[in-house]
């Protein structure tokens, strides 16, 4: 009887001992299958951030464009107005501006410029 029971005792921890090394298995696999998702998950919040901040950028390109073309615009009504005052106090014996006539240059653009 001492025989079996020894043989028993044996056969329990060798069950353990294959039940640990099979847990210890699976926990690994589990262990190497969490950090992988974590990666692809920080890989994906990665190119969303890049993704979200390009697209910040290139509104904030078409908002200086726009910008730029507004100011250019302005920028070009600015001289048309300089060079109608110039040509007319300059060329043609003075410029009119609010019922004044200017035949100084300097005076018909200050006059021009408040307006």
């Amino acid at each position: 009887m001492s025989n079996l029971a020894q043989e028993d005792r044996e056969k329990k921890k060798k069950k353990r001992k294959m039940i640990l090394i099979v847990l210890t298995f699976v926990l690994i696999i589990a262990a190497f299958a969490s950090i992988g998702a974590y990666h692809n998950h920080q890989e994906r919040v990665a190119a969303e951030q890049k993704k979200k901040a390009e697209q910040k950028y290139k509104e904030n390109l078409s908002s200086a464009y726009d910008q730029m073309v507004a100011a250019g615009s302005m920028m070009g009504d600015i001289i048309n107005g300089y060079t109608e005052v110039w040509q007319a106090a300059i060329w043609n014996n003075g410029a009119t501006i609010e019922g004044q006539h200017y035949t100084d240059f300097n005076m018909a653009l200050a006059r021009n410029s408040k307006e």
